[in-house]
């Protein structure tokens, strides 16, 4: 990945959410990104619950040229409370670390979330020793609110408060 990049956000379907559940069980992301589910099938169902109407959680792929490089999603998502969603992302294309790219995916779905949803607040979990995730979230403006053990690993939260 060299040069210009064209950075887009497209649809989950059923096929990308596979796709990510492979991948994101993988090496250094394993390490880096708590996983919710255990099984293809519980991936699958997950993200059929999104489809619903009631639903509370909303994901994007991100694509670098075209090419599915990882996932940006928001779960606990209501707007009549702070945080109005929690933020995730997880980029499993390593040749696309270091790169800038999360930071503008994320940008560009805060955006969409804020406009779709009318959600203005947002948190995130991130992991202490994970300086990539933690610049992440900096550079897209949340502020570190505090840092705790969770299951022995040290977990900063951060937020972010658009203005109305």
């Amino acid at each position: 990945m060299r040069g210009i990049m064209n950075i887009s956000l497209s649809q989950r379907t059923e096929q990308t959410v596979r796709i990510f559940f492979i991948e994101s069980r993988k090496g250094k992301i394993l390490e880096n990104l708590p996983q919710k589910v255990e099984t293809m099938e519980e991936a699958v169902e997950d993200y059929r619950s999104t489809l619903r109407p009631e639903a509370s959680s909303y994901g994007r792929t991100i694509l670098v040229d075209g090419e599915y490089i990882g996932d940006v999603w928001c779960y606990c998502m209501n707007r009549e409370k702070s945080p109005g969603a929690m933020l995730g992302f997880c980029i499993f294309n390593e040749s696309c670390w270091s790169k800038g790219i999360a930071t503008q995916a994320v940008m560009m779905f805060l955006n969409e979330v804020r406009k779709k949803f009318g959600i203005h607040s947002f948190g995130a979990f991130v992991y202490a020793d994970h300086p990539a995730s933690n610049r992440v979230l900096e550079k897209n403006g949340f502020h570190f609110r505090d840092e705790f053990n969770d299951e022995g690993r040290q977990t900063r939260y951060y937020q972010r408060q658009f203005r109305t």
